[in-house]
């Protein structure tokens, strides 16, 4: 359990080049598709070590996603996907992740350890990579109400920027609103961090 908030703590605050070498070492045991080799290749991503974390998700495509244990990190591990899938613009993958999470559309991703927030923040982001401009939105925002119900401003500020990140898919631009979103997004990010 403490690696869990270890990861998810440094995540959410970005530090994913202090948490490489730790999950890195963690992940080298790890079987595919487990919370951990994924927290890997999230961390992966962000770090410029995108080939390694596209193989991981390749894994998981090419399984269609059906080697998830389903236990108590089966959620975290399909969210963990679709999070690889969208900064990795794997659109194959998204097409296959989004109706496995759509029947949670209103649900919150935890785990029992750590909480990914709303589950419809994940298919906002996944229906904009694949161009289905108008559920993103729907989704995107209904993640918003679900943020401000728990006064989650973490999640408010991902989601503010991925609506901004919408805008920009749908029109090759940000309009003033989606610069709003990501001044907000900003603010919030100075006032957590």
């Amino acid at each position: 359990m403490f690696s869990v908030g270890f990861f998810a703590i440094g995540s959410f605050g970005g530090r994913h080049a202090e948490l490489f070498p730790v999950v890195e070492q963690l992940s080298n045991d790890a079987p595919t598709a487990s919370p951990l080799r994924i927290a890997y290749a999230i961390i992966c991503a962000a770090v410029d070590r995108k080939d390694t974390a596209r193989e991981i998700l390749a894994e998981g495509r090419a399984a269609g996603f059906a080697e998830i244990p389903r236990d108590a990190f089966w959620m975290t591990s399909v969210i963990g996907y679709a999070v690889l899938a969208v900064e990795l613009a794997d659109a194959d993958a998204a097409e296959l992740l989004f109706p496995i999470i759509e029947p949670f559309a209103t649900a919150v991703a935890f785990n029992g350890a750590s909480s990914q927030g709303p589950v419809s923040a994940y298919l906002g982001k996944l229906a904009s990579l694949l161009g289905r401009h108008d559920a993103a939105d729907e989704y995107l925002h209904a993640a918003l109400d679900t943020a401000a119900a728990f006064g989650w401003q973490y999640h408010r500020a991902t989601t503010l920027i991925a609506l901004a990140e919408s805008c920009l898919r749908r029109t090759g631009a940000l309009d003033a609103e989606a610069h709003a979103r990501l001044d907000e997004a900003q603010a919030i990010c100075d006032d957590l961090y």
